[in-house]
């Protein structure tokens, strides 16, 4: 719950020092009824102390940057393995060479393979984000959908480590797989949006 008094951040504390203090270690109370800012659990709690800047005006906010964070780290990541699922369709046609034309792999030319994964998952995407943004906007499970999303999106992720020749179109399919679970995943967390406007008075 956001603040309810014009904004202004109050503590049960009648004494400055202790006000500041808890500032300093991520704990705002407004009044007995008002949101208490948590400090952040280890191993993240640098969000504390003199690396403060990690630690935003609401729980809320925070979550958001850290989700940003994560998010642009997969990114990269499938940056890296989209460039191997390529080289490995080559490598199996034996069309490395700039100089050979590739024939076809599971159906598909090797420099389609991005193209088609991006293109599954938008169809999948589709059919069953309605159906997400359901659950989002007319339950309590909000919070729940992201958490699961995002586990089962580390998972996928951890297991495409293992990416190698014999396995590279299964990984293929995951990474189809993986592209509708991190749109629900931004579902999930740009539904906070608003709140966190409403809460930071923004």
């Amino acid at each position: 719950m956001g603040p309810r008094n014009g904004g202004e951040q109050k503590s049960l504390s009648s004494h400055p020092q202790n006000d500041r203090d808890n500032s300093r270690n991520g704990i705002l109370v407004e009044d007995e009824h008002d949101f208490v800012v948590k400090p952040c659990p280890s191993p993240f709690n640098l969000c504390v102390g003199k690396f403060n800047q990690f630690r935003l005006e609401t729980d809320d906010a925070t979550g958001w940057l850290y989700n940003a964070i994560a998010g642009s780290t997969a990114i990269m990541s499938n940056i890296f393995l989209s460039t191997a699922f390529i080289t490995l369709a080559e490598r199996e046609l034996g069309c490395e060479d700039d100089n050979v034309e590739c024939g076809k792999v599971h159906g598909f030319k090797p420099s389609s393979l991005i193209s088609m994964i991006g293109a599954a998952s938008g169809v999948i995407s589709a059919f069953f984000l309605p159906y997400m943004g359901a659950v989002v906007d007319h339950s309590r499970h909000r919070r729940s959908l992201g958490m699961y999303a995002s586990l089962a999106f580390i998972v996928i992720q951890a297991i495409q480590i293992g990416t190698m020749q014999w396995n590279w179109f299964f990984m293929v399919i995951l990474q189809v797989v993986n592209g509708f679970i991190y749109q629900v995943i931004d579902l999930s967390v740009f539904a906070y949006l608003p709140e966190i406007g409403a809460q930071v008075k923004k």
